[in-house]
């Protein structure tokens, strides 16, 4: 299946793209795919950061179904105020 993510902020940083790609079956090998782009600094990264889903919030590290053509934004942090 195919997923795309667009990075922001310090995700694409960390990621050193924009935007990418990942060709996977499951959700599990989606996070090897993004460790291996952007090592534990970007997991850690997109385990603090909003990641959605067409306008929805979703996690990909729990209960997440992979479907194809799947595109996410991670985020950056939004602050209190």
């Amino acid at each position: 299946m195919k997923v795309s993510i667009k990075f922001f902020a310090s995700a694409k940083q960390a990621a050193g793209v924009d935007n990418k790609s990942f060709n996977v079956n499951s959700a599990e090998e989606l996070v090897t795919e993004i460790r291996i782009l952007g090592g534990e600094k970007l997991i850690r990264i997109i385990e603090s950061s909003p990641v959605l889903n067409n306008g929805k919030r979703v996690n990909i590290f729990k209960d997440f179904e992979l479907k194809d053509n799947l595109y996410l934004e991670v985020l950056p942090p939004f602050a209190g105020g």
